[in-house]
């Protein structure tokens, strides 16, 4: 018998992703995988896994569920990189994907040491104090700042800097 981990396996899909389909269809996670995997095949249908988790991101923001957001905020960022054929933005995506590309950049250095060294620590202090009053806007709009200092920071550390 397989199990979920060994469907994983065989599949080009994360755990995160599959869990992102699984709560935008409602459906256990063994048939979100099957349906994860048949969207694969095709770049149209792919766009709708990505579109999935960009749902999923504008739903936990409603809910002002921070960690929800941030979760999903990653998977996206870790999607269109192990999909980039399928990353490109459509002019329908809603909220901007730019953006929540920002924010899962911004959850994937916020903890990490090249953030320490190339931003003021009170930009990381205060998207933490986002995230503890679960102000998932202002968790979005304190990641896109973040972003926007790691880029200027990379910027004047020129190529092959930091």
């Amino acid at each position: 018998m397989l199990t979920l981990r060994d469907c994983l396996d065989l599949a080009d899909l994360t755990e995160d992703e599959i869990t992102a389909i699984a709560q935008h269809e409602n459906i256990p996670p063994i048939v979100a995988l099957e349906l994860g995997h048949q969207l694969l095949r095709t770049p149209e249908d792919a766009q709708r896994v990505r579109q999935f988790i960009i749902d999923d991101i504008a739903a936990a923001q409603a809910r002002h569920s921070c960690d929800s957001c941030d979760r999903f905020s990653l998977t996206l960022a870790q999607h269109l990189k192990d999909h980039p054929q399928y990353g490109q933005a459509e002019s329908g995506d809603s909220p901007d994907l730019s953006e929540l590309l920002a924010i899962g950049r911004a959850q994937q250095v916020a903890e990490g040491p090249e953030a320490a060294a190339a931003v003021d620590r009170r930009k990381l202090d205060d998207l933490q104090d986002a995230r503890h009053r679960q102000d998932c806007c202002d968790c979005a709009r304190l990641s896109l700042e973040l972003v926007r200092a790691l880029a200027a920071a990379d910027e004047s550390a020129g190529p092959g800097g930091a």
